[in-house]
């Protein structure tokens, strides 16, 4: 299992990146995604060739923000990683409406033979190969993950989400996204052949009704992948064509505690996974997505909100929810983890249109990530360690900052004493079994490094 602390948005000032990437990189994060905006990158109104939009020295594309991030992210030593969304104008389709706040700029019908182009220029420019404008000489990095859009099966991300058919209402944006992944992946994978292409992330809530403007995640997976399920039963459409993807993603923003479920049948956070590897598999199956592909699960946005904001959680709590998300997410299936966000955003105008979900506080100085102060997520996200325990055994769970032992010590009057040892090949995540009781006191000591302490129930 990855781990990671996203970066919210990149700063314009290149010192404070690379502060907040360091920051990153020493909690122990070995991914790094971010936002590849495409009408950011294409912001003039000027409709570029097929040719001219396949090349990533065309005049109408600003790269600047884009190459700052690429090149601070591996040149701390993680893997970047882009989800690319928002078309031009000159991209979106045709009888769009005006741009309001439930039909956003870039959202409506993205065309998808113009994605394809912008992916070319993209893996052409992060090839490895292309020269870096800014450093004669030298060439910019690689970069060869992927998400093709964000959130689709949100009004935010495309519209409509839903047309009239006669009386009922049709799905729409699973068909247009299925068109916009396939357009990107073949774009993508015409110039990096060997690249990953990750589908979008989808968002966890939706709206009960045919016609709202945000769809449940199992609802849209369901129509992306021709489903039906019949009697408990997955059935999978023969004429369904086979969508190019390399893994999945979705984002389990939760709603409580990371073993509670959501309220809504087709709604997933943490602990619903499986309402979305069971559509996978069943794809994989029919031979809609390949095998590698449905078990490549990726949660690439999650966080829970804690102070400085009144309405989040306790610092205590932030980071118990955490490691504990970890645990059920990795148990479920998921191999790499995106936490959203490394560093507390701003207040604002208001807390609650701001996240404070970083491992992170932002100091005094709130624009220099160096007088950032640790909450105690930092150690949960850099050393986390849980004990469920169920029938008078628990679960040993944790991923070590390092290879070699680790020692499991139990609270015993003023001090503690090694209940158990596992082994830690670095990096990976290991687990054990302890017959343990309720209320019992428990941390992982490597070297050094200390876990949080977790008390059993």
């Amino acid at each position: 299992m990855q781990r990671y602390a996203g970066w919210f948005s990149g700063p314009a000032d290149p010192a404070a990146l690379n502060a907040g990437m360091a920051h990153s990189r020493e909690a122990g994060a070995n991914v790094h995604r971010f936002m590849l905006v495409w009408n950011e990158v294409a912001s003039q109104t000027t409709t570029p060739s097929a040719t001219e939009a396949a090349d990533p020295s065309w005049p109408g594309y600003s790269w600047e923000k884009v190459d700052l991030e690429v090149k601070a992210i591996v040149a701390h030593g993680m893997v970047p990683v882009s989800w690319v969304a928002r078309a031009p104008t000159w991209a979106e389709g045709p009888d769009r409406p005006a741009v309001s706040t439930l039909v956003p700029r870039g959202t409506w019908k993205p065309s998808a033979p113009a994605l394809r182009q912008f992916a070319i220029a993209i893996g052409k420019r992060y090839s490895g190969t292309f020269p870096d404008p800014a450093a004669p000489g030298q060439t910019l990095p690689k970069m060869d993950t992927f998400q093709a859009w964000n959130e689709p099966n949100l009004y935010t991300e495309i519209t409509p989400q839903w047309e009239r058919s006669g009386d009922t209402w049709k799905m729409s944006s699973a068909a247009q996204y299925r068109n916009l992944a396939t357009a990107f992946s073949a774009g993508i994978k015409s110039v990096q052949p060997a690249a990953k292409v990750l589908s979008a992330g989808t968002a966890p809530f939706g709206d009960l009704n045919p016609g709202e403007p945000r769809i449940p995640p199992a609802l849209f997976y369901r129509e992306l992948l021709c489903e039906s399920v019949k009697d408990g039963k997955i059935r999978v459409r023969k004429s369904c064509a086979k969508l190019p993807i390399d893994g999945w993603a979705h984002h389990t923003y939760p709603i409580g505690p990371p073993t509670r479920s959501a309220r809504n049948v087709d709604d997933v956070v943490v602990p619903d996974l499986g309402k979305l590897t069971v559509l996978m598999d069943a794809a994989a199956k029919a031979k809609v997505v390949s095998s590698a592909a449905a078990k490549n699960l990726w949660m690439t946005e999650m966080s829970w909100d804690s102070f400085p904001d009144p309405n989040g959680l306790s610092l205590e709590d932030h980071a118990l929810y955490m490691q504990g998300a970890f645990y059920v997410l990795w148990k479920a299936g998921a191999n790499t983890i995106i936490w959203w966000n490394s560093r507390d955003e701003r207040k604002g105008d208001d807390w609650n249109v701001t996240l404070q979900s970083g491992i992170f506080r932002r100091g005094a100085n709130e624009t220099d990530p160096n007088q950032d102060i640790r909450k105690p997520s930092w150690t949960a996200f850099h050393f986390p360690f849980v004990a469920y325990r169920a029938k008078g055994v628990a679960t040993l769970w944790s991923r070590a900052p390092g290879a070699g032992d680790v020692a499991v010590e139990a609270k015993t009057g003023a001090g503690w004493t090694r209940v158990a040892t596992l082994t830690s090949r670095g990096g990976q995540v290991f687990a054990g079994r302890l017959r343990v009781g309720v209320g019992t006191e428990l941390r992982a000591v490597q070297g050094a490094e200390t876990s949080l302490t977790w008390t059993t129930f």
